[in-house]
Formats: structure tokens, C-alpha cells, sequence
């Protein structure tokens, strides 16, 4: 069946061995029956409950397995015959199945109680009994259609997508480096590192995660406290900007250094 795809010959062979198993209940059943002395009505329906049940599984196992062996060529024309031969005979069985449940439920209704005619009903449950199973077909038809459809969109490579990572990651590193740089000299100024910072537009957790990379700091938190040792007239935002984190963040951190 189209919802067990993977291997749809487990549950031909799981339907096939529940129907034997019903069949041959039912059979002995017919024997032993008159002479249990019981009402063994109950009994007897279970057991045909359960030929109809699996009847309905194996019908739409046979129908999914007759387009499969349908797609594989004439080499399965053999295959295919069959499964269109026990579709049509599981399908007739369920059909009864359902007559009969049908029969039974006019048979316990209150009197009076008007039902549709059997010339409706007895197609209607033809039709329940062979389409829904036929629905299989249709359902692994589609399945082969969409396998063979190309897809919209061409699926990215793992070269396209890195080269936009390494161009975000180098562009910051770039700013990094350039950012360093204007710490080092002994003249700088927050304004200049400001300027220095401006045009980068990478996060600050891209930053942050970078600096930390390539200054030899182990987090943002060490590299903030270092550079106000290093230079207590840095402001809390030029810190901020060399750092990669927010300016609220990095007060916390002086503030909580200097207590």
C-alpha cells in the first residue's frame, strides 16, 4: 500500500496470512459448531468479520502492487494479471462484507424505521469496496509522476552555499583585523575606533564570536576588560564596537570589574 511504500510485500504477505488464518477458523468453525451445544452465532460473525477485513487489505495491497509490476515492464505481465485477478475477488468479498453489515443493521432497526433502497445501496458499496482500494493505483501513479518531475529550483551546492558564509565571516574578520589595528596605535581615540567600526554591518554575535577567535581572548567579556586596562579613556560604546557586544552589556561588565 502507498503508506508502507518501503516495503509494500510485508503487508500483501500480513493480509494474506490473517485471511488464511480467518479462512481455516472458519472452516473449522462450520464443523465444530452444530455440535457445541452453544450459541455460537457471535463466533461465526467475528470470523467472517475478519475474511472481509483482511479481504479489504489485500484488495488495496493488490492494487498498488498491479501498478508496480505494471511500471516494471512486461516481464511482470504474469505478476500484474494476478494482482488484478485477486484485487477484483477481494474487492467482490468486501463488497459482500458490507451488504452484510448493511442486512444486519435494517435487521435491528426499530420498526418503521425507512431505509434507502438495496437497488441504491448495493452500488454504493460496490463502488466503497473497489474504488477505495483502486485508490492505491492512482496514489503510486502520482508518486512515479512526481519522481519524475524536475524540481523547480535547482538545489543549492554546498559551494554556493559557503561562499556567502565566508564572504559574511571574512568581510568581519577584515574589519576585525582593521579595528586592531587602530587599538595598537597609542594615540587612538574612541572617536577614531568609532569611525574605524562604522561601516561594518555584521552582527554583534558574528563579531564577538570572531574577536574572540583571533585576539587570543577567551569571550568578549576578557577582551572588553583588557582594552579599558590597556586604555582607561575608551568609552564604554568604542569597547562596545571592538568587542562585537552591545554597549549595555559591556558597562555591566567594567561596572561589575571595577566593584
Amino acid at each position: 500500500m502507498s503508506l508502507f511504500a518501503p516495503s509494500p510485500w510485508k503487508w500483501t504477505r500480513l493480509f494474506a496470512i490473517g485471511l488464511s488464518a480467518s479462512v481455516a477458523a472458519f472452516s473449522v468453525f462450520g464443523f465444530i459448531a452444530p455440535f457445541l451445544g452453544v450459541n455460537t452465532t457471535l463466533a461465526g460473525a467475528a470470523l467472517l468479520a475478519a475474511i472481509c477485513g483482511n479481504a479489504q487489505g489485500l484488495a488495496n495491497c493488490m492494487a498498488a502492487n498491479a501498478r508496480r509490476a505494471k511500471a516494471k515492464g512486461d516481464g511482470y505481465a504474469a505478476t500484474f494479471n494476478a494482482c488484478v485477478v485477486c484485487f477484483l475477488g477481494f474487492g467482490a468479498l468486501s463488497a459482500f462484507g458490507l451488504h452484510n453489515g448493511w442486512e444486519a443493521v435494517k435487521s435491528g432497526a426499530q420498526s418503521g424505521h425507512i431505509f434507502p433502497s438495496d437497488m441504491l445501496m448495493t452500488p454504493l458499496f460496490l463502488f466503497a469496496a473497489f474504488s477505495e482500494p483502486a485508490m492505491n493505483w492512482v496514489v503510486e501513479s502520482i508518486k512515479a509522476l512526481a519522481r519524475d518531475e524536475p524540481d523547480e529550483q535547482e538545489p543549492a551546492t554546498p559551494a554556493t552555499v559557503e561562499r556567502p558564509r565566508l564572504a559574511t565571516v571574512g568581510g568581519v574578520a577584515l574589519a576585525v583585523s582593521g579595528v586592531a589595528a587602530t587599538v595598537a596605535a597609542p594615540s587612538a581615540t574612541s572617536e577614531q575606533i568609532v569611525a574605524t567600526m562604522a561601516p561594518m554591518s555584521a552582527t554583534h554575535s558574528a563579531l564577538a564570536a570572531i574577536v574572540s577567535t583571533n585576539t587570543g581572548y577567551p569571550s568578549a567579556r576578557e577582551h572588553a576588560l583588557a582594552l579599558k586596562s590597556a586604555n582607561p579613556a575608551l568609552s564604554h560604546e568604542a569597547i562596545a564596537v571592538t568587542v562585537g557586544s552591545k554597549r549595555s552589556t559591556v558597562g555591566k561588565w567594567l561596572r561589575a570589574a571595577a566593584a
